[in-house]
Parts: C-alpha cells; sequence; structure tokens
C-alpha cells in the first residue's frame, strides 16, 4: 500500500485532515486511524496488528504524508475526458463566483466547494451546477491539484483584500474631504 499524494483525492485530504486536528486522539490512535482510513482495514483490524509491525507497515505506507504536497498550479484538471478550466487570476471571477468563493473559503473544510467555484467545464461559471461539481471534486479530484490552486488563490485573494482594503479607504478619505468641503 505504498501511496503518493496524487492518490489522495479532497474527501481523502479532509478525512485525514479531521483525524489529524482530533485533540482526543493520541499520536498511536491518529495512526491506527489514519492507517484503517489508507488500507481500507477496519479499526478492528488494524488494532490486531502486533504493534512492531503495525509501526512498521505505517511508516512504509504512509511515509509519503511526511513530503509536502506538489505546488504545481494547474491550468486545467481533466476527468473522464471532460477538461475543467482553472481560474487563476480574480479579475477574471464573475461576481456570482466572487460572492461564493468568499463564502466558501471561510471555512477550511470546503476545499471541495471552492475548487468548484474555481474549476468548470466550459467557457463560464455556472453556479447551479456547483454542488455536483463539488461532489464530483471530493470524490475524484486529487489533492496535488487542488492544494496548490487553493494556496495560490488565497495568497492572490489576501493581496486583493489588501489592495481593496487600501482602495477603500482612499475613497472614503477623498468622500470625506468632498463632503467637508460642501458643508463648511
Amino acid at each position: 500500500m505504498n501511496m503518493t499524494w496524487a492518490q489522495i483525492t479532497i474527501g481523502k485530504f479532509r478525512e485525514i485532515q479531521a483525524i489529524l486536528d482530533d485533540a482526543d486522539f493520541d499520536e498511536l490512535t491518529k495512526k491506527v486511524f489514519l492507517y484503517s482510513l489508507m488500507s481500507g482495514q477496519t479499526i478492528e483490524e488494524v488494532r490486531d496488528i502486533p504493534l512492531g509491525i503495525f509501526l512498521k507497515a505505517y511508516s512504509d505506507s504512509l511515509e509519503f504524508m511526511l513530503e509536502p504536497i506538489p505546488q504545481v498550479i494547474p491550468i486545467y484538471w481533466e476527468h473522464k475526458g471532460v477538461n475543467y478550466k482553472v481560474t487563476t487570476m480574480i479579475n477574471e471571477l464573475t461576481a456570482g463566483q466572487y460572492i461564493d468563493l468568499k463564502e466558501y473559503a471561510k471555512e477550511k473544510d470546503n476545499i471541495h466547494k471552492v475548487m468548484a467555484v474555481l474549476c468548470y467545464e466550459g467557457e463560464r461559471y455556472d453556479g447551479s451546477t456547483h454542488e455536483a461539481r463539488a461532489k464530483l471534486f471530493n470524490d475524484e479530484m486529487p489533492i496535488t491539484i487542488a492544494a496548490p490552486l487553493t494556496a495560490f488563490f488565497l495568497e492572490l485573494w489576501k493581496q486583493w483584500s489588501e489592495i481593496s482594503l487600501a482602495y477603500s479607504v482612499k475613497v472614503l478619505k477623498e468622500n470625506v474631504a468632498e463632503w467637508s468641503s460642501t458643508v463648511g
């Protein structure tokens, strides 16, 4: 069961993250749950493996998780003959995409929903197909596609927010100056 990040879907990544984030689990329990998740064995089956054999199997098969997820930003994702365009420029977003993206980006567990805003088939984003696309991406899209795109977009979003805030402050100051000269 030697795996790579390319074999991990968004959904599987979300499950991995939930295990790693669970404060009630000690490190060995997390390893048992992760190994169960990745191997397809039940928790009970994994718990019955002798500790030395389990730790070796865990180390051998899940060592890829010690490596960072490759950060190559895709320009599209092809799945079963369908090309999903990847939006990488904030100014290319429609108002609807921007609103949806802003809503879904509030929660860290929404990577599949964020991807369904940034990646779509055809020429234009269609919000009415978002839910089906989000499910498909959760179940099928490799994290090696989603993670670098998410990281890239969040950095752009941060820069965009700073520019937008600076612009809003500038406009507000200009309006205050104009109102002051009109009143006074």
